[in-house]
């Protein structure tokens, strides 16, 4: 074997190595932002007679961190909370 195949074949091998960590890496990956992410909680508020409510105060706590987000509703009763993080 002459040096300069050698070091040809050792130059290749470690490409295809350095290639197949990246792979690998970007692979196992995936699962990890298939976690992540944000939910949307969508409701609509009304009285006792059916009738929708427009203005009223909706809040939203978190149980485990007692966080709030309040919002009004729309003038049709309806309110979202959206990008709420998911765990």
């Amino acid at each position: 074997m002459q040096n300069g195949s050698g070091r040809n074949f050792f130059s290749n091998r470690m490409l295809f190595s350095s290639h197949c960590v990246l792979l690998m890496g970007l692979l196992f990956a995936v699962p990890i932002w298939s976690q992540t992410g944000s939910s949307t909680v969508r409701g609509t508020v009304k009285d006792p007679s059916d009738a929708l409510v427009s203005g009223a105060t909706v809040t939203l706590t978190s149980l485990e961190t007692n966080a709030e987000r309040s919002m009004r509703t729309t003038s049709s009763g309806t309110f979202a909370f959206e990008f709420l993080p998911v765990r």
